[in-house]
C-alpha cells in the first residue's frame, strides 16, 4: 500500500496545488464571459454543476500531501494558509445561495489566493532545505 511518504516522493503535491487553485480561480472569474454564450446555457449549466464536487474532490488529497509536508517541517504558517484558503473555498462554494454569485467569486479567488501563497511557500522551502525528508 503506498503510503503519503511514498506518493510525495513521486509528486510535487505543490506545484499541482498551485495549478489547481489557479485553475478553481480561472473558472470562477471566466464564468461572467461564459454567460455571454447564453445560447449555450444548458450545456454550460451541466459543466457548471460538476466543475465545483470534481475541483474539491481533486483538491483534497493534493492539501493532504501539502499539509504532510508543512507538518513534517513544523512550518505552521504555511498549514494555516493552507488550511485557511481550503475552507474559504468550500464556504464559498456551500454559501454562493447566501452570498451570490459576487460573494462566491469573491471567496473563491481569496482561498484561490490563500492556497497559492501557502503552496508556493511549502515548495520554496521543500526546495531550499535539499534534502528529501523535508
Amino acid at each position: 500500500m503506498l503510503s503519503v511518504q511514498m506518493l510525495s516522493r513521486w509528486l510535487d503535491w505543490d506545484r499541482v496545488g498551485i495549478g489547481l487553485s489557479g485553475l478553481c480561480a480561472l473558472h470562477c472569474l471566466a464564468m461572467p464571459v461564459a454567460l455571454s454564450l447564453l445560447p449555450l446555457w444548458p450545456t454550460l449549466q451541466a459543466v457548471h454543476t460538476w466543475v465545483h464536487p470534481v475541483l474539491l474532490t481533486l483538491m483534497i488529497p493534493v492539501l493532504v500531501g501539502a499539509l504532510h509536508r508543512a507538518r513534517s517541517t513544523g512550518h505552521v504558517t504555511t498549514a494555516v494558509l493552507l488550511g485557511l484558503g481550503f475552507l474559504v473555498l468550500v464556504g464559498a462554494w456551500w454559501g454562493h445561495d447566501v452570498w451570490g454569485a459576487a460573494g462566491e467569486r469573491i471567496g473563491t479567488v481569496m482561498g484561490s489566493a490563500l492556497l497559492i501563497a501557502g503552496h508556493m511557500l511549502n515548495w520554496r522551502r521543500h526546495r531550499a532545505c535539499g534534502q528529501p525528508a523535508c
